[in-house]
């Protein structure tokens, strides 16, 4: 969750051609618009113009915030953020600055701070889409899916394209309201049919709600066009829990969980599986240590029907 940003750069001076063209590759590399500099690349060139100090505040600003994206893609989040303020500092006005520090601190669960950034890029720019998306996800992690539903609300009066349909149906699945989280998904599926995402959140949004045979059908179609991915094959899991069908649920949950081992809804799921078919002691140690990781994913599975 980054701007691009597209600029020119009229304001600089040089000392003769060759320092203009050296100049304007330290900006080229800076920028990255293109992608084709590494995140490494791009820093070299985003310091170099910074400790040239030539540029006015305002596009000193723009080489700040470029740094910081490139310090965030390399998981240097402290240094990223450091970027930011500065480039805020320089241009208040600015609002990508404070649209990725806001995707920094929503990386790091520090919603509160996130949504204050994404209040301050959307208050400069009130239709900008990515921070609606952004505070949208940290109320909906903070388990605020109303708020959450009215930003998607406002990007789908914007845009209204396949993945804010799954986004907005995920809040509604989260709130139990399992029929209008379905219909979001079934629209995303019509606007882009070959999303293998958009079956498996129907796939649990149907198990959720009850419809199992048709759920199994999604999942198996999410995990037929993605066997990799680890939440499908725990929704299926889920799906075969419900369903009772145990071994196939633990096959699931086991596959899962190889691929991806820190999934607290995973875990939790193998462990009811396996106090059900009698190994309690095992699936106490599942449950536990998926509450380590999440405390709140019993009372979000209880929600769904699933208790040990």
């Amino acid at each position: 969750m980054r701007y691009r940003l597209c600029v020119v750069l009229g304001m600089l001076s040089f000392a003769s051609p060759a320092g203009a063209q050296d100049r304007a590759q330290q900006w080229a590399r800076c920028l990255n618009e293109q992608e084709a500099f590494t995140a490494d690349q791009s820093i070299e060139g985003c310091t170099a113009v910074i400790q040239a100090a030539r540029d006015v505040p305002a596009n000193m600003a723009i080489a700040f915030n470029s740094r910081g994206n490139s310090h965030a893609a390399k998981g240097q989040p402290d240094r990223a953020i450091a970027d930011f303020d500065q480039a805020i500092r320089l241009k208040p006005t600015f609002a990508a600055p404070y649209h990725n520090r806001g995707g920094v601190y929503l990386t790091a669960a520090q919603y509160d701070r996130a949504i204050a950034d994404f209040d301050q890029a959307i208050r400069l720019n009130p239709n900008d889409i990515l921070s609606l998306v952004g505070r949208g996800v940290a109320w909906h992690r903070k388990g605020q899916y109303d708020r959450a539903i009215q930003d998607y609300d406002q990007v789908i009066g914007l845009d209204p394209n396949d993945a804010i349909f799954n986004i907005r149906g995920s809040s509604y699945s989260a709130k139990g309201q399992y029929d209008r989280a379905i219909q979001d998904f079934d629209q995303a599926l019509r606007l882009s049919p070959d999303v293998a995402a958009h079956f498996g959140s129907r796939c649990y949004a149907k198990a959720s709600a009850g419809q199992l045979a048709a759920a199994l059908a999604d999942c198996n179609e999410a995990v037929r066009r993605a066997p990799e991915r680890a939440d499908f094959l725990a929704k299926r899991g889920f799906t075969y829990l419900k369903m009772r069908q145990l071994p196939q649920a633990l096959a699931d949950y086991e596959a899962s969980l190889e691929v991806d081992p820190g999934q607290a809804d995973a875990l939790f799921g193998r462990g009811v599986v396996r106090r059900q078919r009698g190994d309690v002691a095992g699936g106490d140690a599942d449950i536990a240590a998926a509450i380590a990781i999440d405390a709140a994913v019993g009372g979000q599975l209880a929600r769904r029907g699933v208790v040990p």
